[in-house]
C-alpha cells in the first residue's frame, strides 16, 4: 500500500456570483421579481442560487433556464455558467459543442473567464477540434485580462510542454500569478514545482506554505499535498496526526487522493487508531472518485484479507483498474498476480509485460519484478541516468540503488557493466565506487576510453583542473587507437564518447589559451574569456570571463574592451555600470573595433534619450505648477503632454480633463483640443454635439482651424 501526492490538476469552475447579504429566501424572491422584469443580471444571480441550492431547493434545470435568460439578456456570466452546465451535463443534456459556443460568446463579450474556459475546450478537443495553439492564445488572453484561472491553465501548458516548449520556470511565474490572483489550485501547482525543484530552486518548506495557502483557499488537493509533507516530515515537522486531519479535510472536500491517503493512515494506524474497515471504505471512496492509487491500495487489502474477506479475483480486478488509471504500482501488482496465478489465470508473458510497463513508468517494484538479468539492470540504469540528467533526485535514488543491486547480483560483469556501475556511483555521489570501477576497467585494458571518462568526471567533481587537462590529453592520445579496436562497449556508448572527444578538444584548447594568456598574449586571454563566458570546454563563469576580458583590454585588445563593456551594461560577472561600459566602448572604438563603435553610439543615444526624458519631466512639472496657479495656457500644454506621453505617463482621460480646465480658463486652444478628443472618443465618450459646441467656442476665441 502506498501514499501519494498525485499530480497537479487543471480545474475549471462555475462562476458563482455573490448574492446580497440579507435572508436567502427574501434575496431569491427579490431576484425572481427583478428577473421577471427583464433584469438579465438578476436572472444570472438567481441561476447561481438554484445551481447551488442557496435559499431555494436546488434545481439544476431551473438554473440552466435562468442562465439562458441572463445570457440572452447580455449577462456574460450567464453564458459562461450555462456553458459549464452543458460541458458537464448538469441540468441539461451534455453538449460540448454548445458549451464551446457559449464560452466563445462570453469571451467575445469581454469575460476573460470565458476565454480560459474556451481554451480548455481547445486544449482537450471537446466540442471543437483540438488546437493547442488556439488554447494557448485563449489562456494567454484570459491571463492578460486578469483571470487567475487563465494564468493557471496557461502555466499547465508551459509545465507540460503542450503547444509550447516545456518551460517549468515560466510555468512557475504563471502559477505565482494565479496564486496571487486568489486561485487556490495555482498555489498548489506552484507548491508542486517547489517540492520537486522544477523551474525553481527546490524549497519544500515554501512548498508546504503554498499547499497551506491552497488548502485554506478551499482547494482540497492542496490539503492532501500538505498532509503528505507532514506525514514524511518534509519542509514541516513530522506530525502524523496533523497529516491525518489534512487528509480528512481533503477527502471531505472531494479530493479522492485525500481519501486514499487517509485510508493509508487508518490501515497502518499512523496518526489515527488502526481501523481496517475504515481504511477499506476510504480506499473504495478514493477508487470510485478516480484515484488510481486508491484502487491499488484497496486491492492490497483484498489480497491480504485485511478489513475484508480475502478475494484474489477482486484484488486482480482492482489492480487492473489502478493500472488502467495510470498507477504504475497497480501494473506491478497486477504483474505479480499473473506471475503467481492469483485471481487470474497464470500468464508469465503478461506478467513480464506488466512489469515492463511499470518499470518504464518509473516504478522500482516493476523493474525488480522483471527479474535479475542484465536487461533489467540496464533498464534501471537508463532510468537512473535520465533522472540524474533531469535533476530528479527522488527518482534517481529510487532507481539507482535497485540498479546497483541488480548489477551486483549478476555472476559476471563485462567492462560495459563496470562503466555503468561507475556512472551510477558518480550520479549518487559515491566517488569511491566510481574510482574502483575505473581501476577495474583499466586493469583489463590500460588505455580504455571509458575508464578515462570516469576519471575525468572524478577530477571535475574534485575541482582538479590540472588533472582534467592531463586526462583530456590522454583521452585524445588514445582515441583513434582505441576506437579502431571496435570494442562492443564503444559502440554502445558511441554518442557519449563523441561528446567527450569534443569536450577534450575544448579542454585542450582552453589549456593552450591559458598558457598563452599567462605568457602575456592578449588574444589568448580574450579567447579564453569567451570560453568561460559560454562554458565551452571550461566551467561557465562570468566573473572569470570579465577578468580575462579586462586583462586583454589592458593589453590593447579592442574586442576584449568591447566584450567587457557589454558585461558592464548587463551587470553580468561585474556590477552594472553604464558609465564604465561607455568608456570601455570608447576605448574599443579607438582601437579599431566596429562593434565597439556601434555600442558606443548606442550608449550615447541612450544617454541623449535619458537627458531628453529628464527635460520633458522637468517641463511637465513646471507646467503643472503654472496650471495649478490658474494659467490656462499651461493647462493646455500639459494636456498635450499627457496626450502624447511626454514627460508624464500617457493618460488620455487626464489630457481631456486638462483641456477642459484650459477651455474653462479662456484658452481657446484648450476648447479645440477637447473638441478633437470628443470627436474621436479619446479619453472621453465620442460626442459629436459636444465636439461642435467646443469647436464653435474655439472659433470664437480665434482658433481658425475650428471654424471650418
Amino acid at each position: 500500500m502506498r501514499m501519494s501526492t498525485g499530480k497537479h490538476l487543471l480545474a475549471v469552475v462555475v462562476v458563482a456570483l455573490s448574492a446580497p447579504q440579507d435572508a436567502e429566501g427574501q434575496n431569491a424572491e427579490r431576484l425572481r421579481l427583478s428577473c421577471d422584469e427583464g433584469n438579465a443580471t438578476a436572472c444570472s444571480y438567481l441561476g447561481v442560487l438554484y445551481h447551488n441550492g442557496e435559499g431555494v431547493t436546488q434545481d439544476l434545470a431551473r438554473a440552466a433556464t435562468l442562465y439562458q435568460q441572463g445570457c440572452d439578456g447580455g449577462e456574460l456570466v450567464g453564458c459562461s455558467n450555462l456553458g459549464d452546465m452543458y460541458q458537464n451535463g448538469e441540468g441539461v443534456t451534455q453538449d460540448l459543442a454548445r458549451a464551446a459556443s457559449l464560452f466563445q460568446q462570453a469571451c467575445d463579450g469581454g469575460l476573460v473567464l470565458g476565454c480560459s474556459q474556451l481554451g480548455f475546450m481547445y486544449e482537450k478537443g471537446e466540442g471543437v477540434t483540438r488546437d493547442l495553439a488556439r488554447a494557448l492564445s485563449l489562456h494567454q488572453q484570459a491571463c492578460d485580462g486578469g483571470s487567475a484561472l487563465g494564468c493557471n491553465n496557461l502555466a499547465l501548458l508551459h509545465a507540460n510542454g503542450q503547444g509550447v516548449p516545456q518551460n517549468s520556470a515560466h510555468a512557475a511565474t504563471l502559477f505565482q500569478q494565479a496564486c496571487d490572483g486568489g486561485y487556490a489550485p495555482g498555489c498548489s501547482n506552484l507548491g508542486f514545482l517547489y517540492e520537486k525543484g522544477e523551474g525553481v530552486t527546490r524549497d519544500v518548506a515554501h512548498a508546504a506554505s503554498l499547499f497551506q495557502q491552497a488548502c485554506d483557499g478551499g482547494y482540497a488537493l492542496g490539503c492532501s499535498h500538505l498532509g503528505v509533507l507532514y506525514h514524511n516530515g518534509e519542509g514541516v515537522p513530522q506530525n502524523s496526526a496533523h497529516a491525518a486531519t489534512l487528509f480528512q479535510q481533503a477527502c471531505d472536500g472531494g479530493a479522492a487522493l485525500g481519501c486514499s491517503n487517509l485510508g493509508f493512515m487508518y490501515a497502518n494506524g499512523e496518526g489515527v487508531t488502526r481501523d481496517l474497515a475504515r481504511a477499506v471504505n476510504l480506499h473504495q471512496q478514493a477508487c470510485d472518485g478516480g484515484a488510481a492509487l486508491g484502487c491499488n491500495n484497496l486491492a492490497v487489502l483484498y489480497r491480504k484479507g485485511e478489513g475484508v474477506t480475502r478475494d484474489l479475483a477482486r484484488a486482480a480486478s482492482l489492480f487492473q483498474q489502478a493500472c488502467d488509471g495510470g498507477a504504475a504500482l497497480g501494473c506491478s501488482n497486477l504483474g505479480v498476480a499473473y506471475r503467481n496465478g492469483e485471481g487470474v489465470t497464470r500468464d508469465l508473458a503478461r506478467a513480464v509485460s506488466l512489469a515492463q510497463q511499470a518499470c518504464d513508468a518509473g516504478d522500482a517494484l516493476g523493474c525488480h519484478n522483471l527479474g535479475v538479468s542484465r536487461a533489467t539492470a540496464d533498464s534501471l540504469f537508463d532510468l537512473a541516468m535520465r533522472a540524474s540528467e533531469a535533476g530528479d533526485d527522488s527518482s534517481l535514488h529510487s532507481t539507482a540503488q535497485p540498479a546497483l543491486q541488480t548489477y551486483r547480483a549478476l555472476e559476471v560483469l563485462d567492462l560495459d557493466a563496470h562503466f555503468h556501475v561507475g556512472l551510477l556511483g558518480l550520479a549518487t555521489g559515491d566517488t569511491a565506487l566510481a574510482r574502483a570501477r575505473a581501476d577495474t576497467i583499466e586493469a583489463a585494458v590500460p588505455d580504455h576510453l571509458l575508464a578515462t571518462m570516469l576519471r575525468i568526471d572524478l577530477a571535475r567533481l574534485q575541482g582538479d583542473t590540472a588533472s582534467v587537462t592531463r586526462l583530456s590529453l590522454d583521452f585524445l592520445d588514445g582515441y583513434d587507437r582505441e576506437m579502431a579496436t571496435g570494442r562492443a562497449e564503444y559502440q554502445a556508448h558511441k554518442n557519449s564518447i563523441e561528446v567527450r572527444r569534443r569536450e577534450a578538444d575544448d579542454e585542450t584548447a582552453a589549456h593552450q589559451l591559458r598558457q598563452a594568456c599567462n605568457g602575456g598574449d592578449a588574444e589568448g586571454c580574450y579567447n579564453l574569456g569567451r570560453m568561460h563566458r559560454t562554458g565551452e570546454g571550461v566551467p561557465q563563469d562570468d566573473a572569470r570571463a570579465a577578468s580575462l576580458y579586462e586583462q586583454a583590454c589592458n593589453s590593447g585588445h579592442a574586442p576584449g574592451c568591447n566584450n567587457l563593456g557589454v558585461m558592464y551594461v548587463k551587470g553580468e560577472g561585474v556590477p552594472q555600470d553604464d558609465a564604465h561600459a561607455t568608456s570601455l566602448f570608447e576605448k574599443a572604438c579607438e582601437g579599431g573595433s566596429t562593434q565597439g563603435c556601434d555600442n558606443l553610439g548606442i550608449m550615447q543615444r541612450r544617454a541623449d534619450a535619458a537627458r531628453l526624458q529628464a527635460a520633458n519631466i522637468q517641463a511637465a512639472a513646471r507646467l503643472q505648477e503654472d496650471c495649478d496657479s490658474g494659467i490656462a495656457t499651461a493647462c493646455h500644454d500639459l494636456g498635450l503632454r499627457y496626450n502624447e506621453g511626454q514627460g508624464v505617463q500617457q493618460d488620455h482621460s487626464r489630457a481631456a480633463s486638462l483641456f477642459q480646465q484650459a477651455c474653462d480658463g479662456g484658452e481657446a486652444d484648450g476648447c479645440y483640443s477637447l473638441g478633437v478628443m470628443y470627436d474621436v472618443g479619446l479619453g472621453v465618450p465620442k460626442d459629436k454635439a459636444r465636439t461642435a459646441s467646443l469647436f464653435r467656442k474655439a472659433c470664437d476665441g480665434g482658433v481658425s482651424v475650428a471654424c471650418r
